[in-house]
Protein backbone atom coordinates (compact mmCIF):
# COMPACT_ATOMS: atom_id res chain seq x y z
CA UNK A 1 0.00 0.00 0.00
CA UNK A 2 1.51 3.52 -0.71
CA UNK A 3 1.51 6.42 1.19
CA UNK A 4 -0.79 7.99 -1.54
CA UNK A 5 -3.91 5.29 -0.95
CA UNK A 6 -3.12 5.72 3.05
CA UNK A 7 -3.26 9.81 2.66
CA UNK A 8 -6.84 9.52 0.11
CA UNK A 9 -8.54 6.61 3.25
CA UNK A 10 -7.34 9.39 5.54
CA UNK A 11 -8.77 12.27 3.54
CA UNK A 12 -11.84 10.03 3.10
CA UNK A 13 -12.51 9.63 6.69
CA UNK A 14 -12.38 12.98 7.29
CA UNK A 15 -14.59 14.01 4.90
CA UNK A 16 -12.20 15.91 2.56
CA UNK A 17 -11.71 13.92 -0.64
CA UNK A 18 -13.74 14.62 -3.20
CA UNK A 19 -16.55 12.16 -3.83
CA UNK A 20 -15.25 11.43 -7.50
CA UNK A 21 -12.29 9.98 -5.89
CA UNK A 22 -14.29 8.59 -2.89
CA UNK A 23 -15.78 6.20 -5.55
CA UNK A 24 -12.59 5.56 -6.90
CA UNK A 25 -11.13 4.36 -3.74
CA UNK A 26 -14.43 2.34 -2.23
CA UNK A 27 -14.18 0.55 -5.58
CA UNK A 28 -10.57 -0.18 -5.18
CA UNK A 29 -11.36 -0.94 -1.17
CA UNK A 30 -13.52 -3.76 -2.40
CA UNK A 31 -10.89 -5.82 -3.69
CA UNK A 32 -7.84 -5.39 -1.11
CA UNK A 33 -8.44 -6.64 2.30
CA UNK A 34 -5.24 -4.45 3.62
CA UNK A 35 -6.91 -1.13 2.42
CA UNK A 36 -10.34 -2.01 4.42
CA UNK A 37 -8.01 -3.11 7.64
CA UNK A 38 -6.34 0.79 7.31
CA UNK A 39 -9.97 2.29 7.04
CA UNK A 40 -10.93 0.53 10.27
CA UNK A 41 -7.89 1.97 12.02
CA UNK A 42 -7.87 5.29 10.39
CA UNK A 43 -11.78 5.29 11.35
CA UNK A 44 -11.31 4.10 14.90
CA UNK A 45 -8.19 6.62 15.61
CA UNK A 46 -10.66 9.58 14.16
CA UNK A 47 -13.13 8.52 16.08
CA UNK A 48 -10.90 8.26 19.46
CA UNK A 49 -9.92 11.63 18.58
CA UNK A 50 -13.22 12.96 18.61
CA UNK A 51 -14.11 10.95 21.52
CA UNK A 52 -16.87 9.53 19.57
CA UNK A 53 -15.97 6.20 21.50
CA UNK A 54 -18.60 3.92 23.69
CA UNK A 55 -17.41 4.70 27.49
CA UNK A 56 -17.06 0.95 27.94
CA UNK A 57 -17.02 -2.04 25.25
CA UNK A 58 -20.09 -3.40 24.49
CA UNK A 59 -21.75 -6.27 26.00
CA UNK A 60 -21.00 -9.47 24.67
CA UNK A 61 -17.54 -8.68 23.63
CA UNK A 62 -15.99 -11.76 25.68
CA UNK A 63 -18.57 -14.23 24.27
CA UNK A 64 -17.83 -13.06 20.82
CA UNK A 65 -13.75 -13.39 21.50
CA UNK A 66 -14.47 -16.83 22.91
CA UNK A 67 -16.85 -17.64 19.84
CA UNK A 68 -13.77 -16.33 17.17
CA UNK A 69 -11.59 -18.21 19.58
CA UNK A 70 -13.08 -21.75 19.53
CA UNK A 71 -13.66 -21.43 15.73
CA UNK A 72 -9.79 -21.23 15.10
CA UNK A 73 -8.22 -24.99 14.10
CA UNK A 74 -5.78 -26.12 16.97
CA UNK A 75 -1.71 -25.77 16.43
CA UNK A 76 0.08 -28.89 16.26
CA UNK A 77 2.33 -29.64 18.66
CA UNK A 78 5.96 -29.47 18.42
CA UNK A 79 7.69 -32.59 18.05
CA UNK A 80 10.98 -32.83 19.68
CA UNK A 81 13.60 -35.05 19.22
CA UNK A 82 14.93 -38.03 21.01
CA UNK A 83 16.94 -37.08 23.88
CA UNK A 84 19.01 -39.69 22.53
CA UNK A 85 19.83 -37.92 19.22
CA UNK A 86 21.36 -35.38 20.89
CA UNK A 87 23.90 -37.14 23.29
CA UNK A 88 24.55 -38.67 19.61
CA UNK A 89 24.76 -35.66 17.64
CA UNK A 90 26.89 -34.34 20.69
CA UNK A 91 29.13 -37.06 20.38
CA UNK A 92 29.70 -36.78 16.64
CA UNK A 93 30.63 -32.81 16.80
CA UNK A 94 33.15 -34.06 19.64
CA UNK A 95 34.53 -36.73 17.29
CA UNK A 96 35.43 -34.24 14.46
CA UNK A 97 36.64 -32.03 16.55
CA UNK A 98 39.24 -34.66 17.52
CA UNK A 99 40.03 -35.88 14.45
CA UNK A 100 40.71 -32.49 12.88
CA UNK A 101 43.41 -31.73 15.86
CA UNK A 102 45.00 -35.03 14.88
CA UNK A 103 45.16 -34.13 11.21
CA UNK A 104 46.17 -30.74 12.19
CA UNK A 105 49.27 -31.94 14.60
CA UNK A 106 50.29 -34.69 12.32
CA UNK A 107 50.37 -31.99 9.65
CA UNK A 108 52.55 -30.02 11.58
CA UNK A 109 54.82 -32.93 12.28
CA UNK A 110 55.49 -33.85 8.67
CA UNK A 111 56.10 -30.22 7.89
CA UNK A 112 58.93 -30.15 9.89
CA UNK A 113 62.68 -30.47 7.60
CA UNK A 114 63.98 -33.82 9.48
CA UNK A 115 67.25 -35.32 8.54
CA UNK A 116 67.24 -38.21 6.35
CA UNK A 117 68.64 -41.59 7.53
CA UNK A 118 71.34 -42.28 5.12
CA UNK A 119 72.50 -39.07 6.16
CA UNK A 120 72.36 -39.65 10.05
CA UNK A 121 74.05 -43.45 9.29
CA UNK A 122 77.41 -41.31 7.16
CA UNK A 123 80.06 -39.86 9.10
CA UNK A 124 81.13 -36.45 8.27
CA UNK A 125 84.48 -36.61 5.87
CA UNK A 126 85.24 -33.24 7.03
CA UNK A 127 87.36 -32.35 9.60
CA UNK A 128 87.07 -28.60 11.09
CA UNK A 129 87.83 -27.36 14.26
CA UNK A 130 85.71 -24.56 16.03
CA UNK A 131 86.40 -20.78 16.23
CA UNK A 132 85.93 -18.82 18.97
CA UNK A 133 83.20 -16.08 18.95
CA UNK A 134 84.36 -12.77 18.94
CA UNK A 135 82.28 -10.85 21.83
CA UNK A 136 83.26 -7.55 20.99
CA UNK A 137 80.85 -5.36 18.83
CA UNK A 138 81.95 -4.29 15.62
CA UNK A 139 80.84 -0.45 15.92
CA UNK A 140 81.14 1.80 12.89
CA UNK A 141 83.21 5.15 13.28
CA UNK A 142 81.71 7.90 14.78
CA UNK A 143 79.19 10.19 12.77
CA UNK A 144 78.67 6.62 9.96
CA UNK A 145 74.83 5.51 11.92
CA UNK A 146 72.78 4.59 9.73
CA UNK A 147 69.30 6.61 8.29
CA UNK A 148 67.56 4.01 10.00
CA UNK A 149 69.21 4.07 13.17
CA UNK A 150 68.74 7.91 13.50
CA UNK A 151 64.77 7.03 12.35
CA UNK A 152 64.62 4.43 15.32
CA UNK A 153 66.63 7.36 17.96
CA UNK A 154 63.90 9.92 16.70
CA UNK A 155 60.64 7.16 16.88
CA UNK A 156 61.76 6.19 20.48
CA UNK A 157 62.21 9.68 21.90
CA UNK A 158 58.73 10.88 20.44
CA UNK A 159 57.21 7.57 21.58
CA UNK A 160 58.32 8.01 24.95
CA UNK A 161 57.42 11.55 24.94
CA UNK A 162 53.33 9.71 24.56
CA UNK A 163 53.57 7.39 26.77
CA UNK A 164 54.21 4.51 24.15
CA UNK A 165 56.56 1.72 24.69
CA UNK A 166 57.40 0.83 21.31
CA UNK A 167 61.34 -0.25 19.86
CA UNK A 168 63.09 0.61 22.84
CA UNK A 169 65.01 -2.38 23.35
CA UNK A 170 66.24 -2.36 20.06
CA UNK A 171 66.96 1.69 20.16
CA UNK A 172 69.17 1.30 22.99
CA UNK A 173 71.50 -1.27 21.18
CA UNK A 174 71.36 1.21 18.57
CA UNK A 175 72.31 3.87 20.54
CA UNK A 176 75.03 2.10 22.02
CA UNK A 177 78.12 4.25 22.04
CA UNK A 178 82.01 3.62 22.77
CA UNK A 179 83.31 5.95 25.21
CA UNK A 180 86.21 8.03 24.24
Amino acid sequence: MTDRLKEQISAMVDDELPVAEQELLVARMAGAPELRDCWGRYSLISDALRQHLPDRPSQGLAERVMAAVKDEPALAPVRRAPVWLKSVASLAVAASVAVVAVIAVQTVNQSTPTMPDSAMTQSPTYTTRAQPVDTEWKLPARGTATPLDDYLVNHNEYAASNGVQGMLPYVRIVGYHNSP
